[in-house]
């Protein structure tokens, strides 16, 4: 009979007996397997390309096979590895006589249902616009923004912008024609008591057009408001900022509609200055309106018409004629919906963060229309006009202003339309294509994942409560290991009808493990997940470590386009308003159009600091999609204040929001929270309903983990009290896998060290009580080779700074063991590595401490290696790093020694400890410093930098031990001291009272006022201006100087000016060379840099490719400091003295 069988990768049919095909092994019981492609495009002749290879064709889209289960595996990974999102391959097995069950779907499944039945006819009918309709405030808040749109530009019809556009200068105005916009807006409609007096007046189209002559006619602007003008601006000392006068903005109470409808006009390019008053209500300033120094005749002719042209209302009267339907429709909505509220706490966040970023863009889209074309009438018409921009390819005149505006206008209210109902428009995830790692649930009480099953049927069993469009936030507290990157897709698949969120992170590592992780693990096509990452060296170095590591999808020749495999037509999925727009922006594009998109959070954070135009396509991916942010507690006090904007933006739109962290302190999750409920009731209100809003808190422990309703702050922070205590008494009663000692140092302060002139101190003392510490930890956890029989360990030496991490490397390279103490050898791990060598140590750190198999350790060549050259029976092998070791690296020491920081910091790290293997008896395996470096040195504050003391939060010891609560980490080093702030002591307590008073404005004397997380969600005007965004810099840090080392050794470094690198002296340590036998591998930096070069860089300069592969980055804190004593060893790295 026919016995199917492996040959070269194929399947083939022999024909044996059955007696010989069981004794040769070769038996696979065959399925018979039947396959429909229903691919459209391109995909179906590649599917019938692959399919054509395993099985014979009965029709057009029909296939049936005899294959076994190996044969199907590799069918299915072949499709898998080229979907896109024209493919749909159904597999059905044949069961019995007459039945067959569906195996998979790859690609769509539009084309079938869960059962895999072919839908042979469908229709699709746009539903939305008969079921949404826009409430009075969102028509009353379109109509504003119409009008904002008709009037934005008004400021360019001065004699001192036409001049500008005539001689194609690029200088500024005196005062910004947005401003001017505004004063001609002021004059146009007077100084009213209320606002359907100005409303009136624009309504009336008969009026209209004779009053805009009588008051635009000569001046923009009364000579009363002019002459306070000039004297505001020239009294003001440019050198004092403080001193720029208040923007003539209408009263915010009497006429709130006209306010807010001068700030869209002031504001549609760059926000407002602001500054609070010690009432603390915010002022709207000037100054970023007004360039000086200039004239009062220049300043004059900003704010009047220029001679010889035309009124540019009368261009066209289409423009009037719209100015005034939208008043009347704003007024007709006003009058037949006299309950509408008027209050600024209601409209100012849509505004500010809905209603501008449409008109921005709105502006955007037509100014990219218009500049692509030339003015098409004669020099003599074209004298007469206003015209808004100029085309700067052909040097010659676009749009008129007439034009421009219409334009705007229009775009404006449709722009605005669409995106009320852009989340339905834009790609998601339909219920019947999730793949089936986001849809497998009925695991085992007993599974270690059976706590996401769990979480997923209790938010199933909330379903009927309407929670899928109600408000949502969540923490998920599962620990590391526990399946937290599946377990929050798996929630976010639940949580809405169609799956579109992003997640969010912190580092580039992770954001592309966690990518790789989407794919590999969930099953999701590159149609429904894409990643985005600002470095392009890191893509590349990703991509290279996944194709070493044999994964068939990842090519570095096709790394430019990875991201956006699968999205040929990625248009479809754009509006047309936003097709011209990002036609020459993948990344942008991306960030909309991907229903998954997994990003480092850079990408977003623009969205809470809508400075200039950078947050608009951020702005409208919040708008349209979920959010995930995971190890929240990662970031430092100021980047958690714009992460809780981007949190109450979430709620502002609507959407859901998941918080995930091991080591959640309450003082964000309490933040966070209120943030995102104060944000989801001024969307209800905007919506006139009700604001239903549930909470979830999600444990790696089932029984802890629990979904409910939660209308305010008070009732969320019981229930997160209450959750977090009872997981801190679990994690109490658990086996300890880590339990820390007191490493001693020495008592008295470090002696000063000169070398060769550099002044410095003597760490010996501290480095040699660590490397005895080194020892004992090693003769208790070393573990032996099977192979050789030598006993072996891998720990971790975690030094809070740069400095000593290289020169403890350097102190173990020099040191010569005993006869009794074991042969060691020591890797370097630091940000300031050149990249190759990063790359080649993390690379095989990846490797060999995977450690869910033991063997496969020694099984590493690098291990064998070292153990084949040494004749000690005994190695110990010492990684030295700084923080960049505690995140985003999914590694397992034997033991870890520590120079404490943070909690967080010993917490992070000791995680790496026996990571992927359970307790051992011998568990006292951490070892703290019982002082750091810098208290060694006499300094005041010993935890800083990193670190959270300060003269604000002081600690009265320098000492470990009353730092931190010892006796908690000698039991068992774990979360519970960063879940409650109940009990905590030392830097723990301090570390919780800084992350309260920042978010909740607790810092009198730290920070100027209103900069904190709960000032900005209570006050709405703070989002008017850019003061808040101003002083909360996302990774505010100072500038780094590149460094790169040339083909003869040279070392180069960036100047101030961009792109320009200057020759700089880079020296090697001041001390006698250092041996380097026993670091862990003899990599050469030039043979490294030729293999990436040829991987990743064949078709690129030779000094492009250095300057990214063979560079450093240092901080810069001035100029001088590029000439500042930098040293370099090839192996260690680089450090300042």
């Amino acid at each position: 009979m026919p016995c199917l069988f492996r040959s070269n990768g194929y399947l083939a049919f022999s024909i044996q007996t059955h007696e010989n095909c069981l004794a040769s092994g070769e038996w696979r019981s065959p399925m018979i397997i039947v396959f429909i492609s229903e691919c459209e495009h391109h995909a179906f002749k590649l599917s019938r390309r692959i399919l054509n290879k395993y099985a014979t064709q009965l029709g057009r889209r029909t296939w049936i096979a005899r294959l076994s289960e190996e044969g199907l595996r590799d069918i299915y990974a072949e499709l898998k590895a080229k979907v896109t999102r024209q493919m749909s391959v159904s597999c059905h097995r044949v069961r019995g006589k007459d039945r067959t069950t569906l195996e998979w779907i790859i690609g769509t499944r539009k084309h079938f249902n869960n059962e895999g039945v072919f839908a042979f006819s469908w229709t699709k009918r746009d539903l939305l616009q008969a079921v949404i309709e826009p409430t009075p405030q969102e028509r009353a808040a379109r109509y504003l923004t119409e009008l904002a749109g008709l009037f934005h530009d008004l400021g360019k019809a001065s004699a001192v912008f036409q001049t500008k556009l005539q001689k194609r200068a690029s200088t500024g105005d005196p005062i910004r024609h947005e401003y001017v916009s505004w004063l001609m807006l002021e004059k146009i409609v007077g100084q009213p008591t209320d606002d359907l007096t100005w409303i009136a007046r624009l309504a009336d189209y008969s009026t209209l057009y004779p009053h805009l002559l009588s008051v635009l006619a000569t001046s923009y602007t009364d000579e009363l408001r002019f002459e306070r003008l000039r004297q505001d601006i020239q009294s003001t000392d440019p050198t004092l900022d403080i001193k720029t006068h208040e923007l003539p903005l209408p009263n915010i109470k009497a006429t709130p509609l006209l306010y807010q409808l001068a700030w869209l006009v002031l504001s549609h390019h760059r926000l407002p200055e602001g500054m609070p008053r010690r009432n603390g209500n915010l002022v709207l300033r000037a100054g970023s309106h007004i360039h000086r120094p200039f004239t009062v005749e220049a300043l004059r002719d900003c704010l009047q018409p220029m001679a010889g042209k035309t009124a540019f209302w009368s261009e066209n009267t289409w423009w009037t004629q719209q100015v005034a339907a939208k008043a009347y429709q704003l007024q007709n909505l006003l009058r037949t919906h006299p309950e509408l509220d008027l209050s600024t706490s209601t409209w100012l966040p849509f505004t500010a963060h809905y209603c501008r970023t449409l008109l921005m863009l709105s502006d955007h889209f037509v100014s990219k229309q218009n500049t692509q074309q030339c003015f098409q009438g004669d020099a003599k018409t074209a004298k007469s006009l206003y015209f808004a921009n100029t085309n700067r390819t052909k040097g010659c005149m676009a749009a008129t202003l007439n034009e421009h505006l219409r334009g705007v206008g229009k775009e404006s209210g449709s722009l605005f339309r669409l995106g009320l109902r852009l989340a339905d428009s834009l790609a998601g995830i339909e219920p019947n294509a999730l793949p089936d790692g986001l849809r497998t649930i009925g695991k085992d009480s007993a599974h270690p994942f059976y706590w996401q099953d769990d979480a997923c049927q209790k938010i199933k069993a909330r379903v009927k409560d309407e929670i899928q469009t109600s408000g949502f936030f969540a923490v998920v507290l599962a620990r590391t290991g526990a399946g937290k990157t599946r377990a929050c897709a798996r929630i976010m698949a639940q949580l809405s009808p169609r799956v579109r969120y992003n997640l969010a992170l912190g580092l580039r590592t992770l954001t592309l493990q966690s990518g790789t992780a989407y794919r590999t693990e969930l099953g999701l096509s590159t149609t429904q997940v894409s990643t985005l990452v600002g470095s392009e060296l890191a893509r590349r170095l990703h991509a290279l470590n996944l194709q070493d590591s044999g994964s068939e999808s990842a090519s570095v020749d096709n790394l430019e386009t990875e991201a956006l495999d699968g999205l040929e037509d990625v248009d479809q999925d754009l509006p047309p308003q936003l097709q011209p727009l990002l036609a020459t922006e993948p990344n942008q594009r991306l960030l909309l159009t991907a229903p998954i998109l997994v990003s480092t959070v850079d990408y977003l954070v623009a969205a809470a600091n809508p400075n200039h135009s950078r947050h608009l396509y951020a702005s409208l991916r919040l708008m349209t999609s979920d959010l995930v942010l995971d190890e929240i507690d990662s970031y430092n006090e100021e980047d958690l204040i714009v992460l809780g904007k981007l949190v109450y933006l979430c709620g502002l739109f609507g959407r859901k929001v998941l918080l995930a962290s091991a080591t959640l302190p309450p003082a964000i999750a309490d933040a966070f929270f209120a943030a995102y409920a104060t944000g989801y009731q001024q969307y209800a209100a905007r919506k006139q309903q009700e604001p239903r809003l549930f909470a979830g808190w999600f444990t790696d422990q089932a029984s802890l983990s629990r979904v409910e309703k939660c209308s305010d702050s008070t009732a969320f922070n019981r229930t997160h009290t209450t959750v977090t205590q009872a997981l801190m008494a679990q994690l109490h009663n658990e086996p300890a896998k880590r339990q820390a000692i007191l490493l001693e140092m020495p008592t008295q302060k470090l002696s000063p060290l000169n070398i060769h002139s550099h002044k410095t101190f003597d760490l010996t003392p501290v480095f040699s009580k660590v490397l005895q510490q080194c020892y004992a930890f090693h003769n208790q956890h070393a573990v032996v080779d099977p192979r050789t029989g030598k006993r072996v360990s891998i720990g971790l030496v975690r030094w809070a700074n740069t400095e000593p991490c290289w020169r403890f490397a350097d102190y173990l390279l020099r040191h010569e063991p005993s006869a009794n103490q074991p042969e060691h050898r020591v890797l370097c791990y630091h940000a300031k590595l050149l990249p190759v060598i990063r790359y080649a140590v993390e690379r095989h750190l990846d490797q060999m401490l995977q450690r869910k198999d033991e063997t496969a350790f020694f099984q590493h060549a690098l291990v064998q290696e070292i153990l084949d050259k040494t004749s000690a029976d005994s190695l110990m092998l010492v990684l030295v790093a700084t923080p960049i070791e505690e995140i985003g690296r999914d590694h397992d020491f034997d033991w870890a020694i520590i120079e404490p920081s943070s909690t967080r910091a010993i917490i992070q790290t000791a995680g790496r400890v026996r990571r992927h293997r359970p307790a051992s008896t011998e568990v006292k395996n951490i070892a703290l410093l019982s002082s750091t470096i810098r208290a060694l040195k006499g300094e005041h504050f010993a935890f800083r930098y990193p670190g959270v003391e300060s003269e604000f939060y002081s600690l009265n010891s320098t000492q470990t031990e009353v730092a931190y609560d010892l006796p908690m980490f000698q039991q068992a080093i774990d979360a519970r001291t960063l879940l409650s702030a109940i009990n905590s002591k030392g830097l723990t307590q301090l570390e919780h009272r800084k992350l309260y008073d920042w978010l909740n404005g607790q810092t009198q004397g730290q920070r100027k006022e209103g900069l904190d997380l709960k000032t900005y969600i209570q006050q709405p005007a703070m989002a008017l201006s850019d003061y808040h965004a101003k002083y909360n810099r996302f990774r505010r840090s100072f500038s780094n100087l590149l460094y790169y080392l040339d083909a003869e050794g040279s070392w180069f470094c960036q100047s101030e000016h961009e792109g320009e690198f200057v020759s700089v002296e880079v020296k090697p340590p001041p001390l006698e060379a250092i041996p380097t036998e026993r670091y862990f591998a003899a990599w050469d930096a030039e043979t490294l840099f030729e293999q990436l070069q040829n991987q990743l860089y064949a078709k690129v300069d030779a000094n492009i490719a250095r300057q990214q592969l063979m560079s450093i980055e240092s901080a810069c804190y001035s100029q001088q400091d590029i000439n500042h004593d930098l040293r370099f060893h090839p192996l260690l790295g680089a450090y300042r003295f």
